[in-house]
């Protein structure tokens, strides 16, 4: 399996009706806000549309795990104010969208060394977004690989950019480098390791799987 699904989050309302009982019970115990509930469910019940009533669980570093497969699914989940994302894969994988529209230059510094925020001239306006997701969804698949590099400064760093071919390669800690894909497409930036996600030029949207309802 190898599958990107993003989605617009559900109203609160419809995500309660189509989660089971215990998605529904866990939500409200862990959140006591309906946006938050809304997220967590919505991205619960797209897992269980693409695999079935699965049981969804934790790791020790917090990652999603799903069990009750034939073969083992490797499992990323993302969100922001108005969208979730769920990379599905047989291999380890790594997502992560935002609102194009977030001030990421507030606080680059926490995250983008000056010589990566050097690497791109030719979209300098693009560079802070897409070195947070990117390395987001770095961090998102080392951890499911067992290896947490928590400091997206420190532990992470961009060995290589290319934005007009939506590419980034990063480097955590002593591991080997991963590629990232980049794609900004509905006013969302999307970033994947280990999933297919069509890349045709900058900007570009690919209805094909970006599925909103």
């Amino acid at each position: 399996m190898n599958r990107l699904i993003i989605r617009a989050i559900e109203p609160y309302a419809e995500a309660m009706a189509h989660a089971t009982k215990e998605d529904c019970a866990e939500a409200m115990r862990r959140y006591s806000g309906e946006v938050r509930r809304a997220e967590w469910l919505t991205w619960r019940n797209v897992v269980r549309q693409c695999l079935g009533e699965v049981t969804i669980s934790y790791d020790a570093l917090g990652v999603p795990v799903v069990l009750d497969t034939p073969q083992p699914i490797y499992i990323s989940v993302s969100h922001c104010r108005s969208h979730i994302a769920v990379a599905l894969s047989d291999a380890p994988c790594g997502v992560d969208i935002e609102w194009r529209k977030r001030d990421f230059e507030r606080s680059a510094s926490r995250f983008l060394s000056l010589g990566e925020r050097m690497m791109e001239f030719n979209y300098p306006d693009l560079m802070a977004g897409a070195a947070w997701c990117a390395k987001e969804a770095a961090y998102k698949y080392y951890c499911s690989l067992g290896r947490q590099y928590p400091d997206l400064l420190r532990d992470l760093r961009i060995e290589e950019c290319n934005l007009t071919a939506g590419r980034m390669r990063i480097v955590g800690g002593e591991g080997p480098a991963v590629d990232v894909a980049l794609r900004w497409a509905n006013e969302l930036i999307i970033a994947t390791i280990g999933v297919e996600m069509v890349q045709t030029g900058l900007h570009s949207a690919q209805t094909t799987d970006l599925e909103e309802e």
